[in-house]
């Protein structure tokens, strides 16, 4: 598993049919350029986990397989970012579901898979606090799905509307769900307590935690 190699090793030996393709430090062997050599025809992204630091590896599926896919009816809104939000918008995307996302800064590593599915986000300049125009953005694609996934990912001032757009989608009596992966990790909060004050606050309107893709699945296909 390269997630592993790449969080537990010191060097990583990479193999293809037996024959060596390189050897080094994780940073040196976990790139793009390396694992296309060891794995044909396969897409990935590689970055880094917000939370521990350590690369991994995504592979994504090629639109060319588009039509392999069984769409389904529902429509889904995931508010994410910093990657936490990768492995289940691949998830979602294979199983056929039609997807938006935001609202997420250009560049965001959520956003570049977001873009090679050719999904509707709302976004944002780099580095930039959500302006008005990206909320409104964000909160009509939104409006139109049947199901709301807000990830837990770190609150400061630049993401924070996101917070407010799934209080906007509760209090339709829309469904959230909270996906909280990381099991071991709180809620990252930079923004003086007015994120944990509203997270706090969207659990007594109705927001429900899930922990796992699985569970995720069984909560909408159930």
């Amino acid at each position: 598993d390269l997630n592993l190699a790449a969080r537990y090793s010191k060097d990583i030996l990479l193999l293809h049919e037996g024959n060596m393709i390189t050897m080094g430090s994780v940073d040196e062997v976990i790139t793009v350029e390396n694992l296309k050599k060891a794995y044909d025809d396969i897409d990935m992204i590689v970055d880094r986990n917000i939370y521990t630091g350590d690369l991994q590896v995504f592979p994504i599926s090629s639109k060319k397989n588009i039509k392999d896919r069984n769409k389904k009816e529902k429509t889904i809104h995931i508010i994410c970012g910093g990657g936490v939000g990768k492995p289940i918008i691949q998830c979602l995307w294979d199983r056929g579901y039609d997807i938006s996302l935001g609202v997420l800064n250009r560049g965001d590593s959520d956003w570049e898979l977001g873009k090679l599915l050719s999904l509707k986000i709302a976004e944002e300049n780099p580095f930039c606090d959500i302006t008005d125009k990206a909320f409104e953005k964000g909160n009509l694609l939104a409006n139109k799905a049947d199901i709301i996934i807000l990830t837990n990912i770190p609150w400061g001032r630049g993401n924070f509307k996101n917070l407010i757009l799934a209080q906007k989608q509760l209090e339709k009596q829309k469904k959230v769900y909270f996906y909280n992966p990381y099991k071991e990790k709180g809620r990252i909060d930079y923004t003086d307590g007015r994120a944990t004050k509203l997270f706090n606050e969207l659990k007594d309107m109705g927001l429900e935690k899930i922990t796992s893709i699985e569970e995720l699945l069984n909560k909408i296909e159930g």
